[in-house]
């Protein structure tokens, strides 16, 4: 709970993991999780619709990450949304920084552009376009730069 509260989203669900392994015929400590996960999907949604997609981004990983097993609905415990709603605002998440990453890019702000690529490689680590992209910016400000 207190890494809920303090917005440490993956923290808090590494623990809830564990704590199911232990116990995991404990409906108090699955239904705590279940709504743990609820609370992180609207916080997603909300900072989402304020256009905030790296933030939206990387929650939606984590949500995707955490999103409970079968098993849960076979303790009576039932999720609020399907995973594929969290790969489509993750991925339409994915493709709108990655967007205003070029737009910045191509009007010359190449640190907005490396931060968004930077954010993105962080919730995407496997993306070579963006790599490639983010290296050629860093390389053109250090030549910038210099």
């Amino acid at each position: 709970k207190r890494k809920m509260d303090a917005g440490e989203y993956q923290k808090a669900a590494d623990i809830y993991a564990v704590a199911h392994q232990k116990h995991p015929r404990d409906q108090a400590l699955l239904k705590e999780y279940v709504q743990s996960i609820e609370k992180i999907k609207t916080i997603a949604d909300e900072v989402f619709a304020r256009d905030d997609f790296i933030s939206a981004g990387q929650l939606y990983a984590v949500l995707i990450k955490n999103y409970p097993n079968p098993s849960s609905e076979d303790l009576g415990v039932n999720i609020s949304f399907k995973i594929a709603l969290l790969y489509e605002k993750f991925s339409t998440s994915k493709k709108i920084i990655s967007r205003q990453g070029f737009e910045a890019y191509r009007k010359g702000n190449l640190s907005q552009a490396i931060a968004l690529w930077q954010a993105l490689i962080d919730i995407d680590p496997n993306n070579p376009d963006i790599i490639k992209a983010l290296n050629t910016a860093k390389l053109q400000k250090k030549n910038l730069q210099n």
